[in-house]
């Protein structure tokens, strides 16, 4: 049978899946002492020709080459994810008392017992599940529910991660003097992909979105997704930010994702020891640089847009009514030193509350504008409670 050609990649992949359980369930039923029908050659030939038939490589393929698996780690997993999707596993795996190590050892070709060690790739990255029983030959085993779903080529976030991590937007358009530092970024890790372990990348600045776009920007440029977590978000129990980190570390192989860690001012209690021991693509967001030790960190001064750029912006967002300001765009510009996101929100703003431009826009943008800068200074004021009295002055 050769595929469809107008078959789809899910349609190709569940096929591919069927035909790897059709396997394992022929070992099965020779151990039960059935007639077996094992899968011969034309079946091993349409495996082959399904996965030269896809742009992208089957769900199962692309698992074993991303987390190292060997031909009897495979067979186990397959032999998990039977237990799920094939209705027939379940009676003949009934009479041993459900799939467990010792039944993979005695039934699957090329076993070997390192598979069942915990730095091996199914106990490491908790690909399978370990229940309770006798021992660890004879404990059942089960496979990890978002790895059953990523098999069967449905997209699935473990839920898990949630209140963690948060899947970010796609950067939209940025500036020129965002676009270049994204492309330094990108390069930087693209110089480092042979190595063992990439660079942290550290943004800085005092503006939080641009740091955002900029990750962004250079995430979509190496093909990568972007994913936000706050460090104050990282729990205090060195055991649950091992199991967090396995896990997301195993969510970015799959889903091809960089993290974006925000470390604001007072947030880095528990924070350290993640980013000091990661080995995933990591981006930093902070206002001030962070010092990081035992790690190869590349930092970045992440500014607003020039005056030159803003003033761009603000003609964008503004549309025809820019026209009408004779001017005026320039000295705002050369007073208030505003972000992308302030800049689009102010001229949305103006342009609702006078839609027909039937009156001067140039004092409300001023006023908005003000609005808009003066809570940010007020965050470098502090306020100072007085506790003196009258009683309390001493005159000379």
């Amino acid at each position: 049978m050769s595929p469809d050609s107008s078959a789809t990649w899910f349609d190709i992949n569940q096929r591919y899946l069927t035909l790897n359980l059709a396997r394992i369930r022929a070992l099965l039923e020779r151990r039960a002492g059935g007639d077996s029908a094992s899968v011969g050659l034309a079946d091993e030939a349409e495996l082959h020709a399904l996965a030269a038939s896809m742009s992208i490589p089957p769900a199962l393929g692309a698992l074993c080459s991303l987390f190292g698996l060997s031909a009897f780690e495979r067979d186990i997993l397959l032999l998990c994810v039977g237990m799920e999707l094939d209705s027939q596993f379940l009676g003949l795996v009934a009479p041993l008392n459900a799939p467990t190590f010792s039944l993979a050892l005695s039934i699957l070709p090329e076993a070997h017992w390192s598979a069942l060690t915990p730095v091996a790739p199914l106990r490491r990255w908790r690909l399978v599940e370990i229940g309770s029983g006798n021992g660890l030959t004879q404990s059942p085993l089960r496979i990890d529910e978002p790895i059953l779903h990523y098999l069967t080529g449905t997209g699935y976030t473990d839920e898990r991660l949630s209140g963690y991590v948060e899947m970010l937007p796609p950067a939209g358009e940025v500036v020129p003097s965002h676009q270049a530092a994204a492309e330094q970024l990108a390069t930087a890790w693209s110089n480092g992909a042979n190595s063992s372990v990439l660079p942290i990348i550290q943004l800085c600045g005092v503006d939080g979105s641009a740091r955002q776009q900029v990750a962004a920007t250079a995430s979509a440029m190496l093909g990568l997704g972007l994913s936000g977590m706050r460090a104050n978000t990282i729990p205090a129990s060195p055991v649950e930010v091992e199991a967090l980190m396995r896990l997301w570390e195993r969510q970015a192989i799959l889903g091809n994702q960089v993290l974006l860690l925000n470390c604001e001012e007072g947030e880095l209690t528990h924070a350290m020891h993640w980013i000091e021991t990661a080995r995933f693509p990591l981006i930093l967001s902070t206002r001030e640089r962070i010092p990081v030790n035992g790690r190869q960190v590349l930092t970045y001064e992440i500014r607003k847009p020039t005056s030159t750029e803003q003033g761009r912006l603000w003609r964008q967002s503004l549309g025809p009514a820019a026209t009408r300001l004779n001017g005026y765009i320039d000295q705002l510009t050369g007073h208030f030193d505003l972000d992308v996101n302030s800049i689009a929100s102010i001229s949305a703003n103006i342009l609702k509350a006078n839609p027909d431009l039937a009156k001067d826009l140039g004092a409300d943008l001023w006023q908005a504008c003000r609005a808009q800068s003066h809570p940010r200074l007020g965050e470098l004021a502090q306020h100072i409670q007085c506790v003196a009295v009258w009683d309390d002055l001493v005159l000379p």
